[in-house]
């Protein structure tokens, strides 16, 4: 209700500000030149416009209470799903199954260890209570740049996403209470890619149900916000005032002989995403993890888990197979599952079929899951890849792979974005009147917890 309010409010300041300039230039005109007159009316408009919005938005957030996103508690019931695996190339039906275990609140804090690192947020179960404390903001910093950047990816006025400045997340904001047992067998890390024109805050409502409901407080989330020029917006920490904005891949058709320069363009990202998870990774396996939590808690081994969505998905799938590598395979950390939603497989395909090649020589039981929305069901050369190639390729080298669907929804509604935006726009995959964008987010988050658990 809040979000709809503010939208409107805009739409009804702008409207306002325009009438008030043209009411406003005819007067000044007779009495100045037409250069001067012009200028007069774009300050009036500006002028009103802020000062409107200004007082409209204290009225609101008077009487509406900051919309927070909600958190995901799962059922007590079991919730079931039914996955389609694929083993020895056959095709088979199985249900997984998952309850609740016990709910933990969520603690978020910015993370910017040094510069070597992306920027990322951390979110881990904690204990503290979130009644009177305020979540950390859904728009890393507070900056509406990000907001803005993410209407300019998805053509729309810039105005209309401004909502997003007064959305919390349901968290406590940089707690200090130790989020891990201080002795436990082994430490789930998951590291979460976003797609594109995302940033490390765009799957929020996905990573903190998972952490919420795991089973034990040995988990931790890393989202990170790649430097690639992916991210609808890239700011390192308080001290980066310039950021990095979305670059767009050139539109030049390929010529006969050369490499399309669009996948050329898109293999340069890639490469810095891999080495932004590497990093990570380095980091964590060199006793970086164990300080940045508190210097008393102790685990034996850790479990990774990498999870990413649409160009996402294909960095934590490149990602993971370079780990089981033969050169790589041997590395402190253990994986344990890779999570792919709605994989965007294009600018991998070649990559992807040399790295399961070379993990052929290794026995490894890593769990392999995509999830596709309807929408990337529909998309034929997706489908024909998946289910003709990648699939029958992993099932070869020993993995343990688990394909499913889910109806009726779209590319966005993995994302946080399916939660803050209207539906109008999305009327060709969701039925607005039989699908709950949070009823599939549940789902997919029972899923990512029967995978890593």
């Amino acid at each position: 209700m809040h979000i709809r309010v503010h939208t409107i409010i805009d739409g009804l300041v702008v409207a306002t500000s325009v009438t008030l300039a043209c009411v406003a230039t005819p007067t000044i005109i007779a009495n100045t030149d037409f250069v001067g007159s012009s200028v007069v009316g774009v300050a009036i408009a500006l002028s009103s416009a802020a000062t409107l919005r200004l007082i409209a938005r204290r009225i609101v957030n008077r009487v509406l209470p900051v919309p927070r996103m909600r958190g995901f508690e799962l059922q007590e019931r079991k919730l079931k799903h039914t996955f389609e695996c694929f083993s020895n190339r056959t095709t088979r039906k199985e249900e997984t199954q998952t309850t609740r275990r016990h709910p933990w609140n969520v603690g978020a804090t910015f993370a910017r260890i040094d510069n070597s690192l992306p920027a990322l947020t951390v979110f881990y179960p904690c204990k503290a209570a979130t009644a009177d404390v305020c979540g950390a903001p859904w728009l890393p910093f507070t900056d509406v740049r990000y907001a803005h950047e993410i209407a300019r990816y998805g053509g729309f006025p810039a105005w209309l996403a401004n909502h997003q400045l007064d959305v919390t997340m349901p968290n406590v904001f940089k707690c200090s209470v130790p989020f891990v047992s201080p002795k436990c067998e082994t430490m789930h890390v998951v590291i979460f890619s976003h797609g594109l024109a995302g940033h490390r805050h765009m799957y929020s409502s996905l990573l903190q149900s998972v952490v919420s409901n795991f089973g034990d407080a040995n988990v931790a989330a890393f989202a990170l916000e790649h430097r690639d020029g992916t991210a609808c917006f890239a700011r390192c920490d308080e001290q980066d005032k310039t950021g990095i904005v979305y670059k767009r891949p050139p539109r030049d058709e390929p010529e006969k002989g050369v490499e399309d320069p669009c996948l050329v363009f898109r293999r340069n990202q890639m490469e810095t995403r891999l080495r932004d998870i590497d990093q990570v990774i380095q980091w964590i396996e060199t006793g970086g993890l164990l300080q940045f939590m508190d210097s008393k808690c102790a685990y034996d081994q850790i479990k990774l888990h990498l999870i990413g969505h649409s160009f996402g998905a294909a960095t934590v799938l490149e990602a993971g197979l370079r780990l089981l590598s033969p050169k790589t395979f041997h590395r402190q950390c253990f994986l344990g599952s890779i999570i792919c939603f709605d994989l965007w497989a294009w600018p991998v395909k070649e990559e992807v079929a040399k790295l399961i090649d070379n993990c052929r020589a290794i026995n490894n039981e890593v769990r392999f899951v995509f999830c596709d929305s309807e929408q990337w069901m529909r998309w034929k050369e997706h489908q024909q890849y998946m289910i003709g190639d990648l699939l029958p390729a992993l099932v070869k080298i020993g993995s343990k792979v688990q394909y499913f669907h889910t109806p009726g929804t779209d590319h966005i509604s993995a994302s946080d974005m399916a939660l803050l935006t209207p539906r109008f726009g999305r009327k060709k995959y969701v039925d607005q009147n039989s699908f709950d964008d949070r009823a599939a987010m549940r789902e997919w988050c029972t899923v990512v917890l029967a995978t890593i658990t």
